[in-house]
């Protein structure tokens, strides 16, 4: 075990010089996180003040705890791998690594725990703002244990996942199109724009003062089916779990063990699903450089 977590540790290394390559605009990806952060947090605080303070049985103070532990984790599990090996098979670099002595999904994960580490470091700042802000408050024990386990298998989703799509450039080539999609995608159905509890509250109950002149009925339909299909899909186990795990917005033991065999489950599938494409994915290859 230790030889091959040497035979490996070189990708991490590099990975995290290579987020730190170009200073400039590693400080401009720390001030972006800094802008969605402010944006968010004052966005959700108007909207809770106008409803009195509070949104059906949450109050602005945990909501707005969710919302920051959103953005922490959500950077803490940021993915590069699918654009990485999009680039390598665009450029024809990916057909040296597949003739190295390594495990290319192996060599991934490396580079992807380099990644983790480098955001890791540029985490520190938003996290002491984001106290000051919320006043993030110690966890039960549990719960804490809990966070832990889940986020642990959220990382393991997102490589995953990020694998799986970054292996599909073996076929489409330009991948620049599909890797938009999923962000947009990301953001509705992972809880970071809205937590995924709150789309079942107002399918249930209705909301005031919505936007647009739309009937009510069809509103509580319209969140009601946002959530539902957000639990088809793996997104809210990338981020939604466990961040509502640590926020309280997730707290009945029965519930966090639900949303955990649902990361197993998930976990589980992508690793069917990465195998089963690499497997095609090797036979597919075309390089068009290097």
């Amino acid at each position: 075990m230790i030889k091959s977590i040497l035979k490996y540790s070189g990708f991490t290394l590099n990975a995290v010089k290579e987020q730190y390559a170009y200073k400039f605009r590693a400080i401009i990806w720390t001030f972006y996180n800094f802008i969605l952060l402010f944006v968010q947090y004052f966005l959700w605080n108007a909207i809770f003040e106008a409803n009195g303070g509070a949104l059906y049985d949450i109050s602005v103070k945990k909501y707005l705890s969710y919302v920051v532990m959103g953005m922490i984790t959500n950077s803490f599990l940021h993915c590069l791998i699918d654009g990485s090996i999009a680039e390598e098979i665009k450029s024809g670099n990916v057909s040296m690594n597949l003739i190295k002595p390594y495990n290319y999904i192996y060599m991934n994960f490396a580079k992807q725990i380099g990644y983790t580490l480098g955001s890791v470091i540029s985490l520190s700042p938003l996290i002491i703002v984001a106290f000051f802000m919320t006043g993030l408050s110690f966890v039960s024990v549990q719960a804490l244990l809990f966070f832990i386990v889940s986020i642990f298998l959220a990382y393991m989703i997102v490589f995953l996942f990020n694998m799986f799509l970054g292996m599909l450039a073996f076929w489409i080539t330009n991948y620049w199109g599909l890797r938009l999609l999923k962000w947009h995608v990301f953001v509705i159905f992972s809880g970071e724009l809205m937590a995924i509890n709150m789309f079942f509250k107002i399918g249930n109950n209705g909301i005031s003062n919505f936007p647009i002149p739309l009937p009510e009925a069809a509103v509580q339909l319209f969140f009601k089916t946002l959530g539902i299909i957000s639990y088809c899909l793996p997104f809210q186990a990338m981020n939604y779990t466990p961040t509502a795990i640590y926020t309280g917005m997730i707290n009945d033991t029965r519930q966090i063990l639900v949303h955990l065999g649902v990361q197993v489950f998930w976990i589980i599938f992508m690793l069917g699903l990465v195998r089963l494409v690499w497997s095609k994915a090797k036979n597919q290859i075309t390089i068009l450089g290097g």
